[in-house]
């Protein structure tokens, strides 16, 4: 028959407190072991000039730290990554080829139609500046530059006529080009103001190609000498390969620019914050 031990406490081990002079030992070494804090010497320490210095690097650091990581991205040495841009391989800057192509001797530098019929008159203003053959070439890939800044119908002038601009391509084609595009930057949904403005129908029923813009489609473009803005994201992706350009604007009144022609159709391709 098992008896039970009677007792709370836990049964004491073989051994236990049966040797003070090991526990005396293992004092001792504990002891020897433990790391008394040195106490600086009051002339270990710094001097007034040495304590400045230190105190001087210290904030300096703080101050180039904080600045290194809350500085805007575009200020100098930043190292601010709110796009998460900055760690990605950084396309290389480009130039624009000069398409400027110059009217033949005798002929005029600016062509000036009357009329209703939007191809004749579009005929008559290109020969008077030496006709399309002298501008288009057989072969050449084309592209068209409308105005398509605004989702609205043709009827408000907003953008550029969709039968002015279905007649130029048609010119384009029988001048011999082998490809066609047609490319804007819209202020407003690119779908929608290529929709609504019929430049999307021209292109549609003309064989043109429709390029939109993408955030991929853009590149940094450099303007040496320029006297404010060097370099700029422009849209790029319809240019690559092309041998002509031609702008194609309504000419209208503008809030800021008081009026809005052929110069200011090409501010079209610029991205960024324009």
């Amino acid at each position: 028959m098992k008896t039970k031990r009677s007792g709370a406490g836990p049964r004491p081990r073989t051994g236990q407190g049966r040797d003070p002079e090991a526990a005396r030992r293992r004092a001792e070494a504990r002891r020897e072991n433990a790391v008394t804090p040195r106490v600086r010497r009051p002339e270990e320490w710094p001097s007034r000039r040495e304590f400045l210095t230190r105190a001087g690097v210290t904030g300096a650091l703080t101050i180039a730290t904080t600045y290194l990581w809350l500085a805007p991205e575009e200020w100098p040495l930043s190292l601010a990554d709110p796009t998460g841009e900055r760690g990605k391989p950084k396309r290389a800057l480009f130039r624009l080829p000069s398409f400027r192509v110059d009217p033949p001797p005798g002929a005029s530098a600016l062509g000036i139609a009357h009329g209703k019929n939007h191809r004749a008159m579009l005929e008559m203003a290109i020969g008077a500046i030496g006709g399309i053959t002298h501008f288009i070439r057989k072969g050449d890939v084309v592209l068209i530059k409308p105005n398509v800044a605004f989702d609205r119908p043709p009827q408000l002038g907003a953008t550029t006529n969709p039968d002015v601009l279905r007649a130029l391509v048609e010119l384009v084609i029988l001048a011999g080009a082998a490809e066609i595009r047609i490319a804007d930057n819209p202020i407003e949904s690119p779908e929608s103001c290529f929709y609504k403005s019929g430049i999307q129908r021209v292109a549609q029923e003309t064989g043109a190609k429709l390029h939109l813009p993408s955030p991929s489609a853009f590149e940094m473009l450099e303007v040496p000498g320029a006297r404010l803005i060097e370099r700029w994201p422009f849209f790029y992706a319809p240019f690559r390969g092309v041998d002509k350009v031609i702008g194609i604007a309504p000419v209208k009144d503008h809030n800021l620019c008081h009026a809005s022609m052929t110069t200011k159709n090409w501010y079209g391709l610029l991205g960024g914050r324009r």
